[in-house]
Order: C-alpha cells, then sequence, then structure tokens
C-alpha cells in the first residue's frame, strides 16, 4: 500500500503540472482564443474597460486621481494598417496584427478570470511615440509590478529603445528566474518617461506610452484542486489493487 501511495502522488504531481497551461495574450480574435472586449467605444480603451482571453482579463486604467471612467488610456492597433489606427502617433511597424497601445501614462492591469495566480514569462513590447515629438535614446523604462500570492510585491523593469530605421519596433523582453518563477494574483504595466538627459518619471507628462503584445502567462491551478486530484488517484489506485487481489491470490493458490 506505501508503494501504492507513493505512486499515486507522483502521478497526482504530474496531473497537476499538467494542468499548468501556458498562454499567450495576443489581442488577436481567432477561434482557437477569441478577445472579449467589454469597451463602449473600442478599439478605444477608457479608464474601466476590459479585455477577456485565454482565461486572462486585461483592464487599461487611470492612474489620476482625478480619472473618471472612459478616460482614454488606451487602444487597439491593426498592425497591418498602423497609418490608420494608430492615429497621431508613432507606433512601432515590425507587428502586422493587433497590439494595445497604453496611452496618456495610463496602467494597464492583467489577472486571470478564475482568480488563480499565475506566472509570466514574457512579453514583447515597444514604445509609442507622438509623432512631433523628438525621441532620446533610451524613450522609456517599462515597469512590471506584480502583487504577489500570500502578500507583497515584486517588479521588474525593462528600458525601451528610440527609434530603429525611422520607426519603432517591437522586441521581446524575459523575465528574470526570479519574476517568472513568482505567483502574482495580479500585475500592473506602466511607463516612466525619459528626457534627452535620461530623466525617467511616471504619471506626470502624458507620454510614458508603451504598446504590448504576445503577453505569456501561465495559471497555475489552485493547490485544493491538486489535492484532489493526488486524492481521487490514491483512491482509485486503491480500488485497483482491491479488485486485483483476488485474481493474485488465486493464482498463487494454482
Amino acid at each position: 500500500m506505501k508503494k501504492i501511495f507513493k505512486t499515486a502522488l507522483a502521478v497526482a504531481a504530474i496531473a497537476a503540472v499538467g494542468l499548468a497551461q501556458a498562454s499567450i495574450v495576443t489581442f488577436d480574435s481567432v477561434a482557437a482564443a477569441p478577445v472579449t472586449i467589454d469597451a463602449l467605444y473600442a478599439p478605444l480603451l477608457g479608464d474601466g474597460d476590459q479585455l477577456h482571453q485565454s482565461g486572462f482579463y486585461f483592464a487599461p486604467f487611470s492612474n489620476s486621481a482625478l480619472a473618471m471612467p472612459g478616460d482614454l488610456v488606451g487602444t487597439m492597433v491593426d498592425g497591418s494598417d498602423v497609418a490608420n489606427t494608430c492615429y497621431n502617433l508613432s507606433c512601432p511597424t515590425n507587428n502586422s496584427t493587433t497590439f494595445f497601445a497604453s496611452l496618456n501614462d495610463g496602467v494597464a492591469a492583467i489577472g486571470t478570470d478564475s482568480g488563480n495566480a499565475f506566472r509570466l514569462r514574457s512579453i514583447d513590447a515597444s514604445f509609442v511615440g507622438n509623432d512631433a515629438a523628438t525621441f532620446p535614446a533610451a524613450t522609456l523604462l517599462l515597469r512590471l509590478q506584480g502583487v504577489k500570492l500570500g502578500g507583497g510585491t515584486l517588479t521588474q523593469t525593462f528600458q525601451l529603445p528610440g527609434t530603429s530605421g525611422g520607426s519603432f519596433k517591437f522586441a521581446t523582453y524575459t523575465a528574470n528566474s526570479t519574476f517568472a518563477d513568482t505567483q502574482f494574483t495580479q500585475l500592473f504595466f506602466f511607463g516612466l518617461a525619459c528626457n534627452a538627459s535620461s530623466s525617467c518619471s511616471a504619471f506626470n507628462s502624458n507620454t510614458a506610452q508603451f504598446a504590448l503584445d504576445n503577453i505569456n502567462v501561465t495559471e497555475v491551478p489552485e493547490p485544493a484542486a491538486w489535492a484532489v486530484s493526488g486524492l481521487g488517484l490514491l483512491l482509485a489506485a486503491g480500488v485497483t489493487r482491491r479488485r486485483r487481489a483476488p485474481t493474485t491470490a488465486a493464482s498463487a493458490a494454482v
């Protein structure tokens, strides 16, 4: 019985790992992963609007003390038609799919629809500039601030570059091992706009704008569900042993 108990726990552990499936929030509505947008003026996104895809919610909002529901904080951009869907902004040009652009010093939150914890591995990101502006070599510090399961926060910051070949470009940014291994209940994206002297600050210029795509996240199942799965497998193993025992005894007698 002891051996079967260990085997059942091992199988339960494997099953639990299998339940933690990686998802990519792409903002592209396809049959396999449709996007639900709760926004009155989509593709423009205001404070309080939400998107849902692959079991995750994505909610842009304003950090201003004077924020009102509907204040413009972001937009969905068709990368195949940036000229007409990015308005008077300088959006990245190397992504032909739909992506999110945070505007006016907006913040974006991500979490699971189920309320379970999750991990983040990587994102695609770029700076979004104003057409009339000149840009420093380092345009933005993109900060990720996660609320850890059990309390506390953890941050990681990526420095986004200026233009390349006359336009901004998406690049993939991978979380360090500590950040990637941490379970979060919610995670925030916001920017610190940088000037020519490399001084960067947040929420005071309406120019800390950035684009996001391909957010690589993994939902972590509830431990209680793992325990139930393990118990079920253990009970099943016990039943199988009891059913097989008479046959084994009979064979031994022969």
